[in-house]
């Protein structure tokens, strides 16, 4: 590692004491290429993150509705306005 030129029945530079570099244990890594990469999903930790008003970007989340809520609240608005219009007589 320091450029330094020792001589074959050596397994340390002497200079710096780095190992050569057949010695060294060869770096097995990740599919990403990182050398720390944690591929076993039981090494992650659980994190949920509803309950918070802010995403991990600093965004404000918006508020998430039920579905059919939201659903039968269309429907009670339009039931509501059909029922306030005027039923005059149709013209012919």
């Amino acid at each position: 590692s320091c450029g330094n030129i020792n001589w074959d029945w050596r397994d340390k530079c002497n200079m710096c004491g780095a190992l050569k570099p057949e010695l060294q244990e060869p770096r097995v890594g990740g599919l990403g290429g990182g050398f720390f990469d944690r591929q076993d999903p039981s090494d992650r930790r659980e994190y949920n993150s509803d309950d918070e008003e802010f995403d991990e970007f600093g965004r404000r989340k918006k508020k998430k509705r039920a579905k059919a809520k939201a659903t039968q609240d269309a429907l009670t608005r339009l039931y509501k306005r059909q029922s306030t219009r005027s039923r005059s007589p149709r013209r012919r």
